[in-house]
């Protein structure tokens, strides 16, 4: 198991740090402000008198705030007068009203504590699933014109579908080196099944091995003579990845083993001691390292994502030049 230490922040750092802790206290007590005068702006009407036809228009021309960012604020008022759980919770700063507008359409007198206590403590995509499974929602299958050349797909997944979609979007963004979506995952499912199992495609390929097959026996033969006239291909290479080379033989049962055990996830742990458990740009590190004997062996591997790699050899290196320090001064 690897695990982190906390290291030090340096003055500047800790400086940001608690500023940006501050200020973020003040944006939520803020937030908490700002709801409540929404409210009471919605119930006295005010704006009337200033020429505005509604709450909306005040604040999106007055108080110039976003379409998105009013429509939340005014639908969690508009319950909250009904259950005042609701905004007990948002001037505490124990909900976010972005948050607390996901559940409006599901809060009711007797399940308020259950869903006000559910969105406090559950990520965005749990609460949005189980809102989801309450309603009965049905997703309708629909592809409209986005623009351009480009179609909007809107299709439901059941949570399995949904795993392997994601497996897919980690695969892809390893392989090509930078975080994709689900457009491009889609598109390399797609691609690749088209590839594997379309006639037409097939037959391409196997007229291209033909015709290559064609080729290389209508190309002259080499003479005997010719043959020997310098080092073969295969001389050549061994000359250069044989022994003494630095590449290390990589045994694919050891990778599949380590695969079957980690499950392809970051088994780092942070200094909260949570496994980091990330799924993309995973590497496979040597505990103990390869210039110093260290095997390639499952025993010896573990799988680590980019940054705790990289993490990991920061804080190794360190230990390294205290102990040389140590070594040159004792």
């Amino acid at each position: 198991m690897i695990k982190f230490a906390l290291e030090p922040l340096s003055y500047p750092e800790q400086e940001l740090h608690d500023r940006a802790l501050q200020e973020a206290k003040r944006y939520l007590e803020s937030e908490a402000r700002l709801f409540k005068i929404i409210d009471e702006v919605d119930l006295s009407r005010f704006y009337l008198k200033l020429g505005y036809s509604s709450t909306f228009e005040y604040c999106l021309k007055a108080l110039r705030l976003t379409e998105a960012v009013i429509l939340n604020f005014i639908n969690v008022a508009r319950k909250a007068r009904e259950i005042p759980e609701l905004a007990t919770a948002i001037e505490k700063g124990e909900l976010r009203v972005a948050t607390a507008r996901k559940i409006v359409p599901v809060l009711d007198q007797d399940s308020a504590q259950e869903w006000i206590s559910l969105a406090k403590k559950v990520p965005q995509a749990q609460l949005e699933r189980a809102i989801a499974n309450a309603i009965g929602r049905h997703t309708v299958e629909r592809a409209s014109p986005a623009g351009g050349n480009r179609t909007q797909l809107q299709v439901g997944f059941d949570e399995a579908t949904m795993r392997d979609l994601k497996w897919v979007q980690d695969f892809v963004s390893q392989k090509v080196g930078h975080c994709v979506g689900f457009e491009e995952a889609i598109a390399t499912t797609v691609e690749s099944y088209r590839n594997q199992h379309d006639p037409v495609r097939k037959a391409q390929r196997n007229h291209e091995k033909s015709a290559n097959v064609d080729r290389t026996a209508d190309s002259p033969v080499k003479s005997a003579g010719s043959m020997q006239t310098g080092p073969s291909t295969s001389t050549l290479h061994m000359s250069q990845t044989g022994a003494g080379a630095s590449a290390r033989p990589r045994p694919a049962a050891v990778y599949h083993e380590v695969n079957l055990r980690d499950g392809r996830t970051c088994q780092a742990i942070l200094p909260s001691s949570q496994r980091c458990g990330r799924t993309r740009f995973l590497h496979y590190h040597h505990r103990l390292a390869v210039e110093l004997g260290g095997p390639t062996t499952a025993k010896n591997l573990i799988t680590l994502c980019s940054q705790c790699h990289s993490r990991w050899h920061d804080q190794e290196s360190v230990l390294r030049s205290r102990v040389n320090l140590y070594r040159v001064s004792g």
